[in-house]
């Protein structure tokens, strides 16, 4: 899934930077992509990781309101639901006090190349 068109981080070891930042998705359009996967392969999500074309936690308040529909009405459990982030300052802390039931996978990355 992604998040954000294009990503200001430019991480060295991911390509979505390259292109620049355009803008952050809203919730229904995050969630419109689990509904096009569901649609596709005749068959219910059940799980959902939060990662992939743009870092997560820059959206994050689309990313929790996309969180909360996946949840509520699609009913995909919690802990069914991980949220990958590199680890953007203050963002972790402000996810935490969301008090979520699930996983936060944090990618880093050892040396430049």
């Amino acid at each position: 899934m992604h998040f954000i068109v294009g990503c200001p981080l430019k991480c060295s070891f991911c390509a979505t930077g390259k292109g620049g930042f355009s803008r952050k998705l809203q919730s229904h359009e995050i969630v419109e992509q689990v509904l096009a996967i569901e649609e596709t392969i005749k068959h219910s999500v059940t799980n959902v990781v939060f990662m992939g074309m743009g870092e997560p936690m820059l959206n994050m308040k689309s990313v929790l309101e996309a969180y909360q529909c996946l949840n509520k009405d699609i009913n995909i459990g919690q802990r069914m639901i991980t949220i990958s982030t590199v680890g953007v300052p203050n963002t972790i802390r402000r996810l935490a006090s969301h008090k979520l039931q699930s996983t936060l996978a944090v990618r880093y990355i050892l040396w430049e190349n």
